[in-house]
């Protein structure tokens, strides 16, 4: 465990420091020494104050993740709690319980003997391996001592140990619930497909914790769209009634597209405003059919108040072709004044679908049946995880084809035909000796986003598995050569792996906005707020004060500057409780009819946004 210091302030905003690399604690298992506190990377340990004497406490699941590590800590009986010098392991069999090593079976009292407990600790043994388990420290029962949550892997719900005292003053398991939260939620028992997570938070405000469960597992084969679920807490923290409220909470007001999303911008219905069409990798389904499909979000706003409503979530139907990572691309390829698609994917093949509608129409899109060849009638197939753009890379009013792939380089087709009918000849499979940034040295998942800068150059973003955005210049008549890397993170923005941008001025300031997707399967925008090519973060606006932090019956801003600034406030739901403009000096805003809970203030303006929670 490595432990990071919060060191933020008003003006610098969310920072922290690391302080530990390994939280260390004193051990005896024979003879005393001391090494890291011990948790499986895949693990959640439980953090609580388990003693409630004023310092936090540990559990983890032991190395052979069958049993539990009790980590006191003793800073607050030595006097020292500005040190993480103080934790020792107390206990190597927390609960006197078991975990079988090859199911979610718990074994305790006559089927559990203790073979790693304190009292005994020289004593050792080898059980069998058994890898991945969180952990949830709540009194259910309000007898003092807190009980625990657990889950597993490989299960899709969770269990409840409710704890007595024991022999030798031991906490001991008694009892084994395995319907997790149902005996304290009115029957409604938790069940994720693959590990669920358990969190113990006061998410309303009330003061009473509410349950949160979410899935711990991070690969594909976990539920994405509907994976965290609430319960509100009617009764006490140590003695919970939980009410079950929802299985998509938050997700429900965000865009969630499961794993990856890829926007990309185009005019669908001939508007003149664009539209956004997001593709994802693939999505959880309950028959097992992992595919990828394309969302349809139609402006339905402004040339200079987009607005995006969703028209379809299924657009033209790629689960019908079981394709997984649909990568698409816009341009009129025969000249008939309507914009033609060209479709990547997984296997690396690329399909073109053909726009019948005519100029100033809706699309309709037609598959061709043969995936794109190349100009010698070969089927163009650069890698997996195909991500293709078109975009004139030549300068002769032809669109080219450039193509970014699993590892991390970018191919470039120029079109050698006509405008009129495509034809695709290779120039460079690694154009610009582009390779996106990466974990291992191995993939780079390649999302090239060629653009044309405000002072007319061509310039390169390629979103990478690392979430950052590679930045390009020097590449106007330099297909063949190298490109000029200017950052390997744009503006240091980064929202998480596998990083997807597309660049387009939404709101027609002539200034290139930017659409960011991730692995997580959401869409982040950035707008730019000067005359520069490139898009900023969301800035610190000066001198912005905001309290009393947390406030009662009412909340001052002291407003900074540029002025004025629109103030509006949001419940955590997303709910609007507040509307109004600030032109300078200090603003009041009464809030003793606002119902307990956490809010967010929103300030902005064109030059500065600014949240504060």
């Amino acid at each position: 465990m490595r432990v990071y210091k919060n060191i933020s302030t008003p003006e610098d905003g969310l920072q922290f420091e690391q302080v530990e690399d390994l939280l260390p604690a004193n051990y005896d298992f024979g003879s005393p020494f001391t090494a890291p506190i011990y948790s499986i990377g895949i693990d959640l340990p439980s953090i609580v104050d388990f003693d409630e004497d004023g310092d936090l406490d540990i559990f983890s699941y032991t190395e052979l993740s069958t049993t539990i590590y009790y980590y006191k800590n003793f800073a607050v009986e030595n006097g020292d709690c500005g040190s993480l010098e103080h934790f020792e392991c107390v206990n190597r069999c927390y609960g006197m319980f078991r975990e079988s090593a090859e199911s979610f079976d718990i074994m305790l009292g006559d089927e559990f003997e203790c073979d790693f407990n304190v009292v005994e600790p020289r004593e050792t043994s080898q059980p069998l391996r058994h890898t991945g388990g969180t952990l949830l420290s709540i009194d259910l029962d309000q007898n003092g001592i807190k009980d625990l949550v657990l889950s597993d892997i490989s299960e899709r719900y969770m269990t409840a140990l409710l704890m007595q005292d024991g022999a030798q003053n031991l906490d001991s398991a008694v009892v084994a619930q395995y319907d997790f939260p149902a005996q304290n939620a009115g029957g409604a028992d938790i069940y994720l497909d693959v590990f669920p997570a358990p969190f113990y938070e006061d998410i309303n405000g009330d003061g009473k914790k509410d349950l949160l469960a979410g899935s711990n597992d991070y690969t594909l084969e976990a539920v994405d769209q509907k994976s965290l679920w609430l319960y509100t807490n009617q009764g006490e923290n140590d003695l919970p009634d939980f009410s079950f409220i929802q299985e998509d909470f938050l997700q429900n007001g965000m865009i969630e597209l499961g794993h990856g999303a890829f926007p990309v911008v185009f005019d669908y219905n001939s508007d003149s405003l664009p539209d956004l069409v997001i593709a994802n990798g693939r999505h959880y389904a309950d028959e097992d059919i992992l595919t990828s499909k394309l969302w349809l979000f139609i402006n339905t706003g402004t040339a200079v108040d987009p607005m995006l409503e969703l028209l379809d979530e299924n657009f033209l139907n790629l689960p019908a072709s079981g394709w997984e990572y649909g990568y698409p691309a816009f341009g009129d390829l025969d000249t008939d004044g309507d914009l033609d698609l060209i479709l990547g994917e997984q296997t690396g093949l690329l399909h073109r679908y053909n726009n019948t509608a005519g100029a100033g129409n809706t699309c309709t899109f037609a598959l061709d049946t043969i995936p794109v060849a190349d100009n010698n009638g070969l089927t163009i197939d650069p890698g997996q995880n195909a991500t293709p753009q078109l975009i004139d890379l030549t300068g002769d009013g032809l669109l080219d084809l450039a193509i970014g792939e699993k590892n991390g380089n970018i191919n470039v087709y120029e079109n050698t035909g006509t405008a009129e009918s495509a034809v695709w000849t290779l120039v460079e499979d690694t154009a610009g000796a582009v390779l996106a940034t990466n974990f291992l040295g191995i993939n780079g998942y390649s999302v090239p986003q060629f653009f044309v800068s405000d002072d007319g150059n061509l310039e390169l973003f390629v979103g990478a598995e690392t979430g950052d955005i590679n930045h390009y210049t020097n590449i106007q008549g330099n297909l063949t050569g190298n490109f000029t890397l200017v950052t390997e993170s744009f503006q240091q923005i980064n929202e998480g792996d596998y990083a997807a941008p597309f660049v387009a001025d939404m709101n027609g300031d002539g200034l290139l906005d930017l659409f960011l997707g991730q692995i997580g399967g959401g869409v982040s925008f950035y707008s730019s707020d000067d005359s520069t090519t490139g898009v900023n973060a969301t800035e610190t606006a000066p001198r912005w004060l905001l309290y009393p932090n947390p406030g009662h019956d009412v909340l001052t801003l002291t407003c900074g500057q540029p002025l004025p600034a629109s103030i509006h406030v949001f419940s955590v739901l997303g709910q609007p409780v507040f509307k109004g403009q600030c032109n300078g000096g200090k603003m009041v805003i009464p809030t003793g009819h606002w119902a307990p809970g956490l809010y967010l203030v929103h300030v902005g303006n064109e030059v500065h946004r600014w949240v504060k929670q």
